[in-house]
């Protein structure tokens, strides 16, 4: 029974992995999709409450984030934009239940959750290459962006339910950096090899800027232990190979015109923030930058931007400290918010949305800017105490 407790949370959270792709899949409407996304951090505000405790997060975390949602407010005052307003919404929805409530049920979890990550995004992965030997095999069309070039020489990309294979990528990074923490604590094999199966499924899935992150990701979770780097030896095969390939075929001239565009594209966002740097564009307004650093400086203004970055490299410093001088869970956490933040820098999901990159910001940003948990009930008497205590006229000596 006890396993039991542990395994509805830890496992409900891990299904973060599968519900927001529910918005990115082909199988669905995307306002259908959207809903059930929106359903499931309904569902994990729901057992947080059940739970009774919360992450309480180091307070330059939690400001930077509150600044970003009283921006969003101000902006619909000022702008009258509607496209602002899902987002007043689901902002603090997020913070509290993901942030403060899922972070804390993976913390509570960790297994759990660790082996839910692996399971769903190793199935998610299989599918592909299930739905490329359809295609291959029975000439299947219409099944997104399956059977199109990858590494610019085979027509082999894998992308399962996604409608854009660099969103397979992405989860079957998590899925890998997953994997390498489960072999860290548990010594078994089948971890590793799960671990380069789904590394492999990041390289078919053309996802290039996810190859990178889980690269630098995995390196974190082993760089400590020597005997540990030996398991770089068949993911640095794998990314020598897809380098060579890449090189020797026309793939390295498209990546460049594709970063060289990404880069025009930056540049332009960033002259027209410092045209208007103070209000910013809104929701309906993009670039195409493909970059959340950028994007959301240039949506909410650079007042909101620079307290929403300010946020998660907070969150970031302080998963560091506890990397440095933590234990494996600590050090996975850190990679895991590295290779998010790094996955950023060409992608616009931000927290608040509801697709897989926007839902695991949210709850790293809560595991890593985590200072300590308690129970709800002491975390409201102690804001209640704070307020009596600064409040002229109701201090108690």
């Amino acid at each position: 029974m006890e396993r039991l407790g542990r395994l509805v949370p830890g496992g409900a959270v891990s299904l973060a992995l599968l519900v927001g792709a529910l918005p990115t899949t082909w199988l669905l409407p995307k306002l259908v999709g959207y809903l059930l996304s929106g359903v499931f951090v309904i569902v994990i505000l729901a057992l947080t409450i059940q739970s009774a405790r919360i992450v309480v997060p180091h307070w330059p975390v939690l400001a930077g984030l509150g600044v970003y949602w009283i921006v969003l407010i101000v902006h619909l005052g000022l702008t009258g934009s509607p496209s602002v307003i899902p987002y007043i919404g689901l902002v603090p929805l997020t913070i509290v239940a993901l942030v403060f409530g899922g972070a804390q049920l993976i913390w509570e979890n960790r297994g759990e959750w660790a082996v839910g990550v692996v399971t769903i995004t190793t199935l998610l992965a299989i599918c592909g290459f299930l739905l490329l030997a359809f295609h291959v095999v029975l000439d299947w069309g219409g099944l997104s962006m399956t059977g199109r070039r990858t590494l610019g020489m085979f027509n082999l990309r894998i992308s399962s339910i996604y409608d854009n294979s660099n969103h397979l990528g992405f989860t079957s990074a998590v899925g890998a950096v997953t994997a390498i923490y489960l072999w860290q604590e548990n010594k078994l094999s089948r971890w590793i090899i799960l671990g380069v199966f789904l590394y492999f499924s990041i390289v078919m899935a053309n996802a290039r800027a996810s190859v990178v992150a889980a690269t630098l990701a995995i390196g974190i979770m082993v760089v400590h232990n020597r005997r540990q780097v030996k398991i770089l030896l068949p993911i640095a095969t794998l990314t020598l190979v897809a380098a060579t390939i890449t090189i020797l075929s026309e793939f390295l001239d498209e990546l460049v015109r594709s970063l060289t565009l990404r880069f025009d594209t930056w540049v332009t966002t960033i002259d027209t923030i410092i045209t208007d740097p103070l209000i910013g564009a809104a929701w309906d307004a993009s670039l195409g930058s493909h970059n959340m650093f950028i994007i959301v400086m240039y949506q909410a203004g650079l007042i909101g931007g620079l307290a929403y970055i300010g946020a998660h490299l907070f969150a970031l410093w302080y998963a560091v400290r506890a990397a440095l001088s933590g234990n494996t869970w600590d050090r996975y956490v850190c990679a895991m918010l590295v290779f998010l933040l790094v996955t950023q820098f060409f992608s616009t999901s931000t927290l608040g949305g509801l697709t897989t990159p926007s839902l695991l910001l949210a709850l790293f940003v809560g595991l890593g800017g985590r200072k300590h948990s308690m129970s709800i009930r002491q975390y409201r008497y102690d804001i209640v105490q704070q307020f009596r205590y600064r409040w002229p006229g109701k201090r108690t000596e």
